[in-house]
C-alpha cells in the first residue's frame, strides 16, 4: 500500500495514476522507493462530474432505444442486447466510450488508467444494469465517493474521466 503525495489517498502499489487528483506514480527500482511526477496538463486525469455523466447516459439510450422501438418492434430483447454491444464494443475500444461519453468529453478507463478490456467492459455494463433495477440506487455512490464512482465502477474497477 503506498499514499499519493498529492492528495494522500491511500493506493494499492499497482497503481500508476491516482484515480483522486491524477498524479501519475512510477517506481524507482534502484532506490525502492515511490517517486510521484505530475503529469503534464495534456495528460491529467479529472473525474467527471455526475451531471456530464448523466446526460451522456441519456444520449446513448436514446441512440439505442429509439431506433429499436421504431425499426425492431422487439424493444425488451433487442434493447438489452444493442445495449450491451453499443456499450461493451465501445467502452473496451480505442475510443474508451461510448458515442455520449464523446460527445460530453468524457473517457471510461481502469484505476489504473488505462483502457477497459474487453471482460471489465462486459463486467461494467451487466453491474450497471444490476444498478438501475432498485430505483438507480447504484448510482448514488458518486455523489459520495472521492472517485465519484458508482458501483458499477467499483465492481469493475473502472473510473469515468473528462477528456482533454
Amino acid at each position: 500500500m503506498k499514499v499519493c503525495n498529492q492528495c494522500s489517498m491511500k493506493l494499492m502499489d499497482s497503481v500508476i495514476i491516482c484515480p483522486q487528483c491524477g498524479c501519475r506514480t512510477k517506481t524507482n527500482n534502484n532506490a525502492h522507493q515511490v517517486i510521484y511526477e505530475k503529469q503534464e496538463p495534456s495528460y491529467t486525469l479529472t473525474l467527471a462530474p455526475l451531471w456530464k455523466r448523466f446526460l451522456a447516459g441519456i444520449f446513448d439510450i436514446l441512440i439505442i432505444v429509439i431506433p429499436v422501438f421504431m425499426f425492431f418492434k422487439m424493444l425488451p430483447f433487442a434493447g438489452i442486447l444493442l445495449g450491451w454491444l453499443y456499450n461493451m464494443a465501445l467502452d473496451s475500444s480505442k475510443l474508451q466510450g461510448t458515442l455520449g461519453k464523446k460527445i460530453f468529453k468524457l473517457k471510461v478507463t481502469d484505476t489504473h488508467g488505462l483502457q477497459l478490456t474487453f471482460f471489465k467492459a462486459n463486467l461494467r455494463f451487466i453491474a450497471k444494469a444490476i444498478c438501475f433495477i432498485p430505483l438507480g440506487l447504484g448510482f448514488i455512490p458518486i455523489l459520495f465517493s472521492s472517485t465519484q464512482q458508482g458501483l458499477h465502477d467499483l465492481v469493475a474497477h473502472s473510473c469515468v474521466y473528462n477528456a482533454n
